[in-house]
């Protein structure tokens, strides 16, 4: 029996509901107090090694909008988000970057319509990661694109900055499939039903 294709919207969040500190930019990517939300992927736990196996198993394509890409290219490289494994990001965009890295694994697509038909090309029935920002997350929830959300939220109350469900244009019911602690974040599923 084949898998069902998940789309998953992935991302970490505070307490008080924010993905990222207020004055997001270049010398804060995200945004001031941003940083703790992200200290949770490399605290070595055995629940942590466990999030991590189980997103990427099956993970075969990564949106993002723009925003997201120009702030975390210098991390990321030409490999993407996913380092050596270099799964397709798929960014959307008005228009492509001038300075877009040789042998790099972004396609760039105008609106959350195009990214998720390409995502589903890419990764021909394997489960594709949206990971950020927030007006992406919004859109392809507002679209109905998405399966699962998957937060891991943080202790920490940031008190400002960019929240994940600001834009939302309905109600939406999910079903919790997942709870798990780690040293620094509770990893947190949902079905959209």
């Amino acid at each position: 029996m084949n898998k069902k294709q998940v789309v998953s919207a992935v991302i970490s969040m505070s307490l008080d509901g924010y993905i990222a500190g207020e004055n997001v930019g270049a010398d804060e990517p995200l945004g001031v107090g941003g940083l703790s939300l992200h200290e949770w992927m490399v605290d070595g736990s055995a629940e942590t090694d466990k999030v991590f196996a189980e997103s990427g198993a099956s993970l075969d394509a990564v949106v993002c909008g723009r925003l997201t890409y120009d702030l975390s290219i210098p991390w990321w490289k030409e490999n993407g988000p996913t380092g050596e494994a270099r799964i397709p990001v798929i960014v959307i965009s008005d228009e492509e970057p001038d300075n877009i890295l040789p042998c790099a694994v972004y396609t760039f697509v105008k609106d959350e319509d195009a990214a998720f038909e390409t995502a589903k090309k890419v990764a021909q029935g394997k489960d594709i990661s949206v990971m950020g920002g927030a007006k992406t997350i919004q859109k392809f929830l507002n679209k109905n694109y998405i399966d699962e959300i998957q937060i891991q939220l943080i202790p920490i109350i940031l008190g400002g900055g960019k929240r994940l469900f600001d834009n939302m244009n309905k109600q939406m019911k999910l079903k919790p499939f997942k709870t798990l602690s780690s040293e620094n974040a509770i990893h947190l599923g949902f079905s959209v039903e």
